[in-house]
């Protein structure tokens, strides 16, 4: 059965002006310690990486020199995403307005996120229940999904096995749209799935495989200050499931 994330180290702030509905969130109190500790480790690689190839770097097309190269590339790949989120992050938070709803043409718009998120429809399976016609507009909060559903197909993209097809479904239901991600692998245990939400958590079928474990948070985050929500079904061995949910209707 699917199971809600719970924001985890975020604690709720009350509004400016007395009398004012809506409460707000502060990110937790440790996060700019644990930002600084994770930027210093991709620091740490680039920097031993940089010395390697000072040294013994004299034909830089030779297998050693590549990896040494390829260490590069990922962490400044990694400390790259990792700044993207904060300032994602950070937009959410300060957002006063983020159940704003704004018109879009449903699938091109969709493909157009998946794209970004580095899935395309030559690795996606999709499933439309929504209807999925060309010219089908949908109200919805755009900012928050804009930044939160990349997370989710980047998810897809980064934990799919190879030879497997991940699978992306969307479909209308209680007055908005859900969207279900799953990929075929490692799963989480029930100890990890816990940790869900937690920010710069990271289970063990994430590792060695990029990212700082922001996305989960980021994505619950803006899910939850534009009325949505987000589940996690498991756990599961051999696969991972996200389904999420945010308020939207058919445009006449």
């Amino acid at each position: 059965m699917p199971t809600p994330l719970a924001l985890r180290g975020f604690r709720p702030v009350a509004p400016a002006t007395p009398g004012v509905a809506g409460v707000g969130l502060a990110v937790p109190s440790d996060f700019q310690r644990q930002l600084a500790h994770e930027l210093k480790n991709h620091i740490a690689s680039l920097q031993s990486a940089s010395y390697l190839l000072s040294r013994h770097g004299i034909d830089l097309t030779a297998e050693r020199e590549r990896k040494w190269l390829a260490t590069c590339d990922r962490s400044i790949e990694a400390m790259r995403r990792a700044v993207e989120q904060v300032e994602q992050l950070e937009r959410a938070l300060g957002d006063a307005h983020p159940a704003l709803r704004e018109t879009v043409e449903l699938r091109p718009w969709l493909e157009a996120l998946a794209v970004r998120a580095g899935v395309g429809e030559e690795v996606a399976d999709w499933t439309w229940q929504a209807g999925g016609k060309p010219g089908e507009h949908w109200v919805l909060p755009r900012r928050a999904a804009d930044d939160a559903w990349p997370c989710l197909f980047a998810n897809v993209a980064r934990f799919a096995e190879p030879g497997t097809r991940p699978a992306l479904r969307l479909r209308a239901r209680d007055g908005g749209l859900e969207l279900e991600v799953e990929t075929a692998g490692a799963g989480l245990s029930a100890e990890e799935a816990g940790r869900l939400g937690e920010p710069f958590f990271q289970g063990q079928n994430a590792r060695g495989r990029g990212g700082a474990g922001l996305g989960i948070p980021l994505a619950l985050v803006l899910l939850t200050r534009c009325g949505g929500a987000l589940w996690h079904e498991g756990p599961a061995v051999d696969r991972t499931v996200f389904r999420s949910w945010i308020p939207a209707v058919r445009a006449l």
